[in-house]
């Protein structure tokens, strides 16, 4: 140690070699490292160094035994001297020597335990400068007493992780208000129960981080009141029920993270970018996460997001915020229960990769596709609602690689039971048809005000087998009941090909001026009722079919007009 210290005041070549030389006669007579003497000489020129200077040791001795420092030459600690000392030592404190520190920014504290020693107003003082204070695993109860909260005026950051002590609600409110980070990790408390007006006067906190503190059952609903909260980092909290408060969260908030699998590693320091991948944990513990819903509704400027092993999800609300890309393979993974999923008014959002069973895009304003080619399986999607999409190009991007290469769509939606779109203006088509029974589970089909839509099903074709099938027998949509289609003027038919509907029941067909083609529908006898039609009269009359023995003809539908009609250009101007 005394090594460490000459090297760190730079005391020269001529103290090193007086170092160096001891070191060779210790190693000559086979004197342990630990069991090695000071040099008196350099102890000397230590203290001469130091004795008329302002300075701060950090001494973190990891023994069980106290070292003299003097010893080394270092001048003593008193309150008259203009230098201090902090340390880390594995046994009880009862009067540790930052109290003579009044200038003391940073306190750390590790497994360290008070003996309930008394101290003096005036040593107490000492918190009234403090930026920091850290304690891990650290019993020091005192130190969150009313009396001791109310000196640290200029608290910028607490962290405390595995700790039994902390402030109860009623001592936390009305003080620590210039508090800016708050980290309460790995807590093993159970005094919290209460928080929910902790964060009342919290106006200046912007990390929160809660990881692995198994009291949190739910949010304080004063969080919402937290108005430059930037982070909020729930990893490990497996007692939660919800992320839900009864005002949301502030808006203000730009980073979420909710891991199962717990804490990351202490070398990430809380900032708005989350902890990567290679300082979260790679296993999670047997016990499952309770949450069942996250809402992050209307946090405006949230663009960092992350979710893992939260097995009783079941609805995710993203609705408002600033995200660009939700990505379910590297963002949102291990949600194997989640069914609905909100994405109101992201007016950033560019692309979903991956999804699960329910999903609700409106009201984003720049999103041109809402699936990226990237995307492999949507087999688990049963509901896709999509609305108010003003440049949406395509639902799902078709892929960059040549049609050969490209099998990862196939079959891809095949639980697909309900399809809505609604103003979607620059929309050309919704989705391929890969086969002859690419939506075998389609039930119904609503689509309205999407003034460049084209065709709803066109085809792409993979592979020569499957292109002369579907050429042959068509695409069949085996549980496809209704259809609804209002207000898609360019409409020329539904799917590209033949369209086999066996089950359809109900068809509803108005301002589609362009459409020619309905689809096949299969007799089965005088028994079964027929499909009923609602459309104009004038499209229905120049509707194309293929004859009765193909099952496409007007005889196995029952038609209703109706009175929906195309408006009419204003052509000229009477003028008086």
């Amino acid at each position: 140690m005394q090594r460490d210290i000459a090297e760190e005041i730079k005391l020269g070549n001529e103290t090193m070699a007086l170092l160096d030389k001891q070191d060779e006669e210790d190693d000559f007579d086979g004197v342990d490292q630990r069991s090695r003497d000071v040099v008196r000489g350099v102890a000397t020129m230590i203290y001469e160094t130091l004795k008329d200077s302002k300075f701060l040791i950090l001494f973190l001795n990891g023994s069980d035994e106290e070292i003299d420092v003097a010893t080394m030459g270092v001048p003593p600690f008193s309150e008259f001297r203009n230098h201090a000392m902090i340390w880390t030592f594995r046994r009880s404190f009862a009067s540790p020597p930052f109290f003579v520190c009044q200038a003391l920014r940073f306190l750390g504290l590790d497994h360290c335990t008070d003996d309930t020693t008394s101290h003096s107003s005036e040593e107490w003082a000492t918190l009234c400068g403090l930026y920091v204070l850290d304690l891990r695993y650290t019993v020091w109860n005192e130190i969150f007493s009313q009396e001791k909260l109310e000196l640290m005026i200029n608290l910028r950051e607490l962290h405390v992780e595995g700790s039994r002590c902390w402030p109860d609600n009623t001592h936390l409110q009305g003080r620590l208000l210039n508090l800016e980070k708050l980290r309460i990790i790995k807590s093993q408390g159970e005094t919290l129960t209460d928080i929910s007006t902790s964060f009342m006067d919290k106006t200046k906190l912007e990390i929160l981080d809660l990881s692995g503190s198994l009291w949190v059952t739910v949010l304080p609903a004063s969080l919402s009141k937290a108005c430059s909260l930037k982070v909020l980092v729930l990893d490990g909290c497996e007692e939660l029920e919800t992320v839900v408060i009864p005002d949301a969260l502030p808006s203000s908030l730009i980073s979420f993270s909710f891991d199962s699998y717990g804490p990351a590693s202490r070398k990430w320091i809380p900032c708005v970018e989350l902890p990567p991948s290679n300082l979260r944990p790679s296993s999670a513990d047997e016990k499952q996460a309770k949450t069942s819903k996250i809402s992050l509704e209307g946090c405006t400027l949230l663009e960092n997001l992350f979710l893992r092993g939260l097995p009783n999800l079941v609805e995710l609300d993203l609705s408002g915020t600033a995200i660009k890309m939700l990505n379910f393979e590297t963002m949102v993974v291990q949600v194997p229960g989640l069914k609905r999923l909100f994405l109101l008014g992201c007016e950033n959002l560019r692309a979903i990769i991956w999804n699960k069973r329910w999903c609700r895009v409106e009201r984003c304003s720049n999103m041109e596709t809402i699936f990226s080619a990237d995307s492999t399986s949507f087999s688990q999607m049963e509901t896709f609602w999509a609305s108010d999409l003003p440049k949406a190009r395509y639902i799902w991007c078709k892929s960059s690689k040549p049609d050969w290469m490209d099998r990862g769509d196939y079959r891809s939606f095949v639980n697909l039971r309900h399809l809505h779109l609604r103003s979607c203006p620059r929309l050309e088509f919704v989705l391929h048809a890969d086969g002859t029974y690419s939506f075998p589970s389609l039930e119904t089909l609503n689509i309205i005000h999407c003034s460049e839509l084209r065709h709803v099903f066109v085809l792409k074709m993979t592979y020569s087998r499957r292109r002369r099938d579907i050429a042959t027998y068509g695409a069949t949509f085996p549980k496809l009941t209704t259809i609804r289609l209002h207000d898609l003027p360019l409409l020329q038919q539904i799917c590209v090909v033949k369209m086999v509907t066996p089950m359809l029941h109900t068809v509803k067909v108005s301002g589609c001026w362009a459409m020619h083609r309905l689809s096949t529908v299969i007799a089965t006898g005088g028994q079964e009722k027929k499909p009923t039609v609602e459309m104009e009269k004038e499209v229905w009359d120049a509707l194309e079919w293929d004859g009765p023995e193909a099952g496409h003809h007007h005889s196995l539908f029952e038609v209703r007009h109706s009175h929906y009609y195309k408006k009419k250009l204003v052509r000229g101007a009477l003028l008086r």
